[in-house]
């Protein structure tokens, strides 16, 4: 993928300056996740956002858009997308700024490998720029509590 992200499905983009992530932000939002419980998903169809990016779109989409409903209003001053989409599509993009001809070509074959199932089981925290590999994942957030086992 472009800028060297693994595959995702994002929930808030952009989401703070890694300047401005405090203590408080990464307390809130392990807090946040922690409430959660791990559910499954499926990957079912290739769509297109305005002939310009390719995603999988999946199943259900309730959860994902729960979510960022939620981070949307605990970080107001973060819209998604800049507040250019009212209501964000949860999605995973197989590719974006390649040519149009190439994503085309791409999403036949993409579709006979669907669907693809999913456990979500946590939410990572990227933090990164434009450039090639310029993103890193400081922090990850596994939903539903944690549990402490001993042994004696």
């Amino acid at each position: 993928m472009r800028g060297g992200n693994s595959a995702h499905v994002t929930l808030l983009f952009p989401f703070a300056h890694p300047n401005d992530l405090t203590n408080e932000i990464s307390t809130w939002l392990a807090g946040y996740f922690a409430e959660l419980r791990p559910f499954d998903a499926a990957f079912l169809s290739v769509a297109w956002f305005n002939d310009r990016v390719t995603h999988l779109e999946r199943v259900p989409d309730q959860p994902f858009r729960a979510m960022t409903r939620d981070l949307r209003r605990a970080f107001p001053m973060n819209p998604p997308y800049g507040d250019r989409v009212a209501e964000p599509t949860p999605h995973l993009n197989l590719g974006e700024g390649s040519a149009l001809e190439l994503l085309k070509q791409a999403a036949p074959s993409v579709s006979r490998s669907l669907p693809e199932a999913i456990g979500a089981t946590e939410a990572k925290l990227m933090i990164g720029g434009s450039g090639p590999n310029s993103w890193t994942v400081p922090e990850h957030f596994s939903f539903g509590p944690k549990c402490s086992i001993f042994l004696s």
